[in-house]
């Protein structure tokens, strides 16, 4: 379904609104968003519709150069040179065993401080050197708009439906005059039943007997 029969299909079921004005649709989309985003938090690393991005760039001092798109999932992050993949840590972690950050060497592991990534141990190391740092990642995927077309939802097209399941949830539990107790536990049982469902097919489609983003307990 494109964004435009979703908004409707969500009107209707929800509040039962024909006629859309430019007010309802912001409110909507808020809704749509809130639902696509959490599906993609769960299943986008899976997911065969998504582009993952794969470039090479520069380390100084142990901060690795910005990537050209934002980083939304990190897949991978290598040592170019040895092409030895760098273990993901934290700055908590690596604080407690360097708290002045002064060792240097070859990087085995890459954490997240100051909005950018960062290796440890600490070094300098170029792509035109025949080195630097590898990074395959998913890029921060665009929200939907009003106008968004079917192919811009990085979610199968037979799970469509989830998003208005899921947005008439968030709308039923707003506080923005649409209330309603009773409508809110029916679509909250359809959207938790369509997350299943959908993560269920992430899985069968990436080969993986588990997904750890997602539990359905």
């Amino acid at each position: 379904m494109d964004v435009s029969e979703i908004l409707k299909l969500l009107a209707t079921l929800s509040i039962g609104l024909d006629d859309l004005g430019e007010s309802d649709i912001t409110v909507f989309m808020q809704y749509i968003n809130l639902a696509y985003f959490e599906l993609l938090q769960a299943t986008i690393n899976e997911s065969p519709l998504v582009v993952k991005l794969n470039e090479q760039l520069d380390c100084t001092n142990g901060v690795v150069s910005p990537t050209s798109q934002e980083i939304f999932i990190p897949k991978v992050i290598y040592d170019i040179r040895t092409n030895r993949q760098l273990l993901g840590s934290s700055e908590e972690d690596v604080l407690k065993v360097d708290p002045a950050l002064i060792k240097t060497g070859n990087p085995d592991r890459w954490y997240y401080a100051n909005g950018v990534i960062n290796t440890y141990p600490i070094s300098t190391t170029t792509v035109i050197t025949g080195g630097g740092i590898g990074i395959r990642y998913i890029a921060k995927p665009d929200a939907l708009t009003a106008s968004s077309l079917s192919a811009d939802i990085l979610i199968p097209s037979l799970y469509h439906q989830v998003l208005v399941d899921g947005a008439s949830y968030y709308v039923f539990q707003s506080e923005t005059g649409f209330k309603d107790q009773t409508k809110m536990l029916s679509a909250q049982v359809k959207w938790e039943d369509g997350k299943k469902k959908l993560f269920s097919y992430m899985k069968n489609i990436s080969g993986k007997k588990h997904l750890s983003t997602y539990s359905p307990v």
